[in-house]
């Protein structure tokens, strides 16, 4: 059962126990009784669930039920048993579009392949991805100044397992330009290069 809706309900009952509820007060009773009855009930829940069933004809009428003080005492003891689920540990891919979305990637090396590039783009919610296509015997890395100073591009990725030494020039360019340079060591699909991002380049995509 949500818990929540149980804090919710819990409220409400407490005061018509008292005997302060409002027409209000019974009526987010009904509303939030019927949502609970819809919902399956585990380990924890299950005592609470019973007795809201059991007490549904009086609670629908506006009455107490005549066992509310149990129903009181589970409703307290539901509260502290339901178990809070820890928050979803986001993917590499969810991070890494949180810092380059909307803008441009230029990536550098092996051989462009459209799957790839498409699947990249719209994993990290980009607005272009740059894939040159490099001979990796005699690269010029002198024309890929021109993206590198593009405004557009957040970073620059470099896939390694695919370079010649050559390539270490394209570090003084993005130096120059201001760009963090991250590499790639193994394979070019979307979660290596996300998590190449993220590791390797957070703090300065954060920052520009």
């Amino acid at each position: 059962m949500d818990r929540k809706l149980l804090n919710r309900f819990e409220f409400h009952f407490r005061r018509a126990v008292d005997g302060s509820a409002s027409d209000k007060d019974w009526a987010v009773i009904v509303e939030v009784l019927e949502k609970l009855l819809a919902q399956k009930p585990d380990a924890q829940t299950n005592g609470v669930a019973k007795l809201l069933q059991s007490s549904a004809t009086a609670l629908r009428s506006w009455h107490l039920p005549s066992d509310w003080g149990r129903l009181s005492k589970e409703l307290e003891q539901a509260k502290t048993r339901v178990r809070v689920e820890p928050p979803r540990e986001r993917s590499f891919e969810e991070r890494a579009a949180e810092l380059v979305r909307g803008r441009e990637l230029l990536l550098l090396g092996g051989d462009r392949r459209n799957e790839h590039a498409e699947s990249l783009r719209t994993s990290l919610e980009l607005s272009e991805l740059h894939w040159p296509q490099t001979r990796e015997d005699t690269p010029d890395v002198g024309s890929f100044e021109p993206w590198i100073a593009r405004v557009e591009v957040a970073a620059v990725v470099l896939l390694i397992r695919w370079s010649r030494h050559a390539y270490g020039e394209v570090s003084g360019l993005c130096d120059r330009y201001g760009k963090p340079l991250v590499r790639i060591e193994a394979g070019y699909n979307a979660v290596q290069i996300a998590r190449g991002l993220v590791e390797q380049a957070s703090e300065r995509l954060r920052r520009s």
